[in-house]
């Protein structure tokens, strides 16, 4: 039976509702049913969602069908909770913030440059600009904490990581000033007292 999705925010929700409850009965699902589930109309939407959740660790691959010479993969979600959102940004964007996270969590503190620096490797270089965007970002949902200020720059601020949740990095989600967590596999917001906050 097919449904309509009023919107994206909304199809995400109603696609992660659809998979965990086939899941439940059948112990697996494939886009295929989802979509027979969703309507025809969400195809490409649910399988731009599907390969998302594959790439950032959420669901497996248990098997696949085949179907002539075409092959269904069979999906498991492997981290429960929340229906996480997309990252906003180009197909390279969630490296870049897995790279700058994974950096935070080994440096005791930091500034963007320095942070840029540190994350970079020789096949994926990270500008200061992005390293300050989500530094920015992560200091409003509280996963950082203002050190102090350079002493040979005043208004460059260093930061310190103080809500270190695991190896994966947040997803930003700007309109709320939050951030995803994949690591707890739920919205975390804890901007305005933590964030604000200057380390002791």
């Amino acid at each position: 039976m097919a449904s309509t999705v009023p919107n994206p925010e909304a199809g995400r929700l109603a696609y992660w509702r659809i998979m965990t409850g086939l899941q439940t009965h059948y112990g697996d699902f494939t886009s295929r049913v989802v979509v027979d589930i969703a309507g025809v109309g969400h195809r490409k939407t649910i399988e731009n969602y599907l390969a998302f959740l594959l790439a950032e660790k959420v669901v497996r691959i248990t098997g696949s069908d085949q179907r002539g010479a075409a092959a269904t993969h069979r999906y498991r979600i492997i981290n429960h909770g929340e229906a996480p959102p997309l990252r906003r940004g180009d197909s390279s964007l969630g490296q870049r913030q897995q790279a700058l996270w994974t950096a935070m969590r080994s440096l005791s503190q930091f500034r963007a440059s320095v942070l840029a620096e540190a994350a970079s490797t020789d096949t994926c270089v990270i500008a200061r600009e992005t390293a300050s965007g989500y530094v920015a970002d992560l200091l409003r949902a509280g996963y950082l904490a203002i050190a102090g200020s350079a002493p040979e720059r005043k208004q460059t601020l260093i930061y310190r990581l103080v809500r270190n949740t695991g190896p994966r990095a947040p997803i930003v989600m700007r309109p709320e000033s939050a951030c995803f967590d994949l690591n707890l596999m739920q919205v975390v917001n804890l901007n305005t007292r933590l964030a604000a906050a200057r380390a002791a």
